[in-house]
């Protein structure tokens, strides 16, 4: 998903904010994100053409408040480009957050 995940982005740690939709069921193969527990997050800050295969939703309304977000940047849900498989993560203008958990890489 990411050319080179390494240089590109760092692991950080803090509260979840829900990226799941209320109107659309979580698929089952991606881990719930339990509010309670702090997640790990790749942290990415550039171009979105630093991915090679994701997918960008329209802005969707955020009512969560966190310490990584400005929350005055509509944010944008994440999903693999190939299956539509997400949410993974969130965008916030050239800021990306996508969950450890709900991110592989398969050979």
């Amino acid at each position: 998903m990411l050319k080179d995940v390494a240089t590109l982005a760092s692991v950080k740690e803090d509260s979840v904010i829900p990226i799941d939709p209320e109107s659309h069921p979580r698929p089952a193969c991606l881990p719930t994100l339990d509010i309670s527990v702090p997640t790990q997050w790749w942290y990415l800050k550039g171009s979105p053409m630093s991915f090679e295969n994701i997918s960008f939703s329209k802005p969707v309304p955020t009512n969560a408040s966190n310490s990584n977000s400005t929350m005055s940047v509509p944010r944008k849900l994440l999903a693999c480009a190939e299956c539509d498989l997400g949410p993974l993560g969130w965008a916030e203008g050239n800021e990306y957050w996508l969950a450890v958990d709900r991110v592989s890489y398969k050979i």
